[in-house]
C-alpha cells in the first residue's frame, strides 16, 4: 500500500487525481510499467502529488531501477524529512547501490525515534552484513521486540547473519523453518542452499535450489546458483537452461549473461581425419 496522501493531494487537479487513480488500478493489476507511466502523467499534472510520486518510487524499486527510485524518494524526503518509513525505503535503495555510508545514515535516522520500526533495525543489519560485520548485524537484530521477530525479512536476515558468522546450525534451523512456510521465497531458498554448500553438501544444495524454482520462486540469483552447480558437474545443457531462465527474470544479471555466453560458444569443429591411403594396385 502507498503512504497516505499529502495535503497537496486535496488541491490536485481532477486530471492529476484521475491519472493517479489509474496508476493505482494498474499497479494493483500487476502492470508495473503502465502504472509508472500513469503516475508520471499524474505528476506532470501536479508535481506536488506525493501519493503518485510515492507509488512510482515503489514500482521503480520493485523493478530494480534504483537511480530513478532514489530521485523520487529524495523529493519525498525533502517534504517529509523525518518520516522513518521513507528513510528506510531510501536506505534500502542506497544499499542496493552500495552507497553504504548514506544508507547507514538513513537507517540511523529511521531508528532514532521513540519506537523504531522493525524495518529500521533490519536495514541496519543488512548494511552491517554488506560490510562484512555479521556480529554487528546480529546485534541490530537483537534490538527487535519479541513480538516482531516473526517477520519473514527479519528471519531471512538473521539466518544470513548466522551463516556469515559461521554458525551453521542456527542458520540452517532458522532458514529451513522459513522455507517450509514460504517455499516460493527465492532469497530464503538461496540462503538455505548456501548453508548446505558451506557444509559441503552440494547435492542437497542443488535439491533446495531445484525445489525453490519448482515451487515458483522466480528469483534470478537462485537460478544462477543452480546453474553454477550444474555447470561444475558437467551438465552443460541444464546449466544453460537455468542461466537463460535467470535472464527472463533479470535481463541485467551479469553472472547469467556470462554463463549463457560461456556455454553458448560453438563446440570446436573436429579436425577431419586423414583420408585412408589407397591400397597399392598389384602389377599384372
Amino acid at each position: 500500500a502507498t503512504s497516505a496522501a499529502s495535503p497537496a493531494a486535496s488541491l490536485a487537479t481532477p486530471r492529476g487525481l484521475a491519472a493517479l487513480a489509474n496508476a493505482k488500478t494498474l499497479a494493483g493489476q500487476g502492470q508495473a510499467e503502465s502504472a509508472i507511466r500513469a503516475a508520471s502523467q499524474a505528476l506532470s499534472q501536479d508535481s506536488g502529488l506525493d501519493e503518485a510520486r510515492d507509488l512510482r518510487a515503489r514500482l521503480l524499486a520493485e523493478l530494480g531501477r534504483w537511480e530513478p527510485a532514489l530521485d523520487d524518494l529524495k523529493l519525498l524526503i525533502e517534504r517529509r524529512r523525518f518520516d522513518p518509513g521513507l528513510r528506510v525505503r531510501r536506505g534500502q535503495v542506497l544499499l542496493e547501490l552500495r552507497r553504504y555510508d548514506r544508507a547507514a545514515e538513513d537507517a540511523r535516522i529511521a531508528r532514532s525515534g521513540k519506537s523504531p520500526s522493525i524495518a529500521a533495525w533490519v536495514l541496519s543489519a543488512e548494511i552491517s552484513l554488506a560490510l562484512g560485520e555479521p556480529l554487528a548485524a546480529l546485534e541490530h537484530l537483537g534490538r527487535v521486540g519479541p513480538g516482531q521477530k516473526t517477520s519473514p525479512r527479519f528471519r531471512l536476515i538473521r539466518g544470513e547473519a548466522y551463516l556469515a558468522n559461521g554458525d551453521l546450525d542456527h542458520a540452517e534451523g532458522a532458514l529451513a523453518d522459513l522455507v517450509r512456510e514460504r517455499p516460493k521465497d527465492g532469497p530464503a531458498c538461496l540462503a538455505l542452499g548456501r548453508v548446505h554448500l558451506a557444509r559441503e553438501r552440494r547435492a542437497v544444495a542443488a535439491e533446495r535450489f531445484e525445489e525453490g524454482l519448482a515451487s515458483g520462486a522466480e528469483y534470478a540469483p537462485l537460478a544462477v546458483a543452480l546453474a553454477t552447480i550444474y555447470e561444475a558437474d558437467g551438465r552443460r545443457p541444464e546449466a544453460l537452461e537455468r542461466y537463460r531462465e535467470a535472464l527472463r527474470w533479470d535481463a541485467a544479471s551479469v553472472k547469467a549473461l556470462e554463463g549463457v555466453a560461456r556455454l553458448s560458444e560453438s563446440a570446436p569443429v573436429p579436425t577431419p581425419s586423414a583420408a585412408p591411403t589407397p591400397a597399392p594396385v598389384a602389377e599384372s
